[in-house]
């Protein structure tokens, strides 16, 4: 994975996104999830290729992780 924000090793999200083997999904999971722990400063990230459902389903499963 090469993105610009790092996330921490050892953290439940951080699992689910490696998890994904789509690289659109993944992609966007790890942006989603940056921006989470960010403090969610700045704008939501885009979905790129993903379609709106895909996207919702993603948000989903990453807010229930807690």
């Amino acid at each position: 994975m090469n993105f610009k924000h790092i996330l921490k090793e050892d953290s439940p999200h951080t699992k689910y996104v490696k998890s994904l083997r789509d690289p659109a999904r993944r992609k966007f999971a790890h942006e989603y999830v940056a921006w989470i722990q960010s403090g969610k400063l700045g704008m939501v990230p885009e979905r790129g290729r993903l379609s709106i459902e895909a996207a919702k389903l993603l948000v989903i499963n990453i807010e229930a992780i807690g």
